[in-house]
């Protein structure tokens, strides 16, 4: 049962890993893309609000299809002044594809943005083995502190199976950005779930991994330090901005690492694949 719930249910938190076997593979090449656009209301010529959420709405669009190539994304929106935000693709990550075969996956969305007014100039990063892809694409980033404080939802699959439900999920994300916070979002799917490889392992990973096509993370900014300006903050992210995220996800969880704190229903969020009786001991 400890060996069942280390792979994949919290790592150190059950044993002690003393030995390693490694199966190994072939080295692949993989492409990283950065580039980003904002709205900039203050100039008549710039990006507007409308268009720049409508950019945004347009990349929810291709997220099935994205990871269906075996592609992910790690990507931010934030505000940048009162009423203007900013789309930050950190990178967009292509493992077994070429630069120009990135390029023509990407092209549906960069199109969107364009006929929107959105023009973009993307940087890649084409490598012939996967870490150097990753290290010149992914950055560099401190995380944790007292300044701040996070919470994250799985988004399933079926929250794209049709356009009512999908505006619904935008609304719900757009939501806590409109509202001061900080939005980070993994577009990413399971091995073997419209993508090639293998089937779904047994082990203790959340369930809602299985189905999930997006990792998302809201950031609240605690510029107070006093216990009690912390404890209002901290409440309005658990109760206002992540209860939307789970009203629109019912049954779904959280990745336990980057997950809240204070999060309400802890056993159904994190560890649904355990038994109460394994939890209690």
């Amino acid at each position: 049962e400890l060996f069942w719930a280390l792979r994949g249910g919290g790592g150190a938190t059950y044993g002690v890993v003393t030995s390693v076997v490694f199966k190994v593979y072939p080295v692949t090449k993989a492409t990283a893309v950065q580039f980003s656009f904002a709205s900039n209301s203050s100039d008549s010529a710039g990006v507007s609000v409308e268009s720049f959420w409508a950019g945004v709405r347009a990349y929810l669009d291709y997220f099935i299809r994205n990871t269906e190539a075996g592609t992910y994304s790690y990507f931010s929106i934030a505000g940048t002044s009162p009423g203007d935000y900013i789309f930050n693709m950190l990178p967009f990550f292509a493992p077994n594809m070429t630069q120009d075969e990135t390029a023509v996956l990407l092209a549906p969305w960069l199109g969107d943005l364009k006929d929107l007014g959105i023009v973009v100039d993307p940087v890649y990063f084409p490598a012939d083995n996967f870490h150097d892809a990753w290290d010149a694409g992914f950055p560099l980033e401190a995380v944790g502190g007292s300044a701040a404080k996070t919470g994250a939802r799985l988004f399933p699959r079926k929250n794209w199976a049709d356009e009512e439900t999908l505006n619904a999920t935008f609304d719900a994300i757009k939501y806590p950005i409109e509202e001061g916070g900080m939005f980070l979002g993994f577009n990413i799917a399971a091995p073997g779930l419209g993508r090639s490889g293998g089937g779904v392992p047994d082990n203790a990973v959340n369930p809602a991994w299985r189905d999930a096509v997006l990792h998302a993370i809201a950031v609240i900014i605690l510029p107070d330090p006093s216990p009690e300006a912390i404890a209002v903050q901290s409440e309005r992210l658990t109760m206002d901005w992540l209860q939307r995220w789970r009203d629109v996800t019912p049954g779904s969880g959280a990745y336990m690492s980057e997950a809240d704190v204070t999060e309400p229903d802890v056993q159904q969020c994190m560890f649904p694949s355990f038994p109460s009786s394994f939890l209690v001991c």
